[in-house]
């Protein structure tokens, strides 16, 4: 577990949580923000929505790898001509 220092909030000491190669979450004890960084991109969570949005990847992941229909293209309908 390592802390970094955020230099847009000086009293901000960021814990790590996890880390992998696309990205990592972290979060501060003393705002209790969950800092959750893709690539590029970091969203700011409370503790509550970070739970809700791993609930919601949870269950899409599950999904994914359970439902084969989520990964058939859409059936088209050929145009007919009346």
């Amino acid at each position: 577990m390592s802390r970094d220092f955020d230099s847009a909030n000086p009293g901000c000491q960021h814990i790590e949580l996890s880390r992998n190669a696309i990205g990592n979450v972290q979060i501060c004890p003393e705002c209790g923000v969950v800092h959750l960084t893709v690539q590029s991109m970091t969203v700011r969570l409370t503790p509550d929505a970070f739970e809700t949005l791993a609930e919601l990847t949870r269950h899409a992941y599950l999904r994914l790898n359970t439902d084969a229909r989520v990964l058939e293209p859409p059936v088209t309908r050929a145009a007919t001509a009346h």
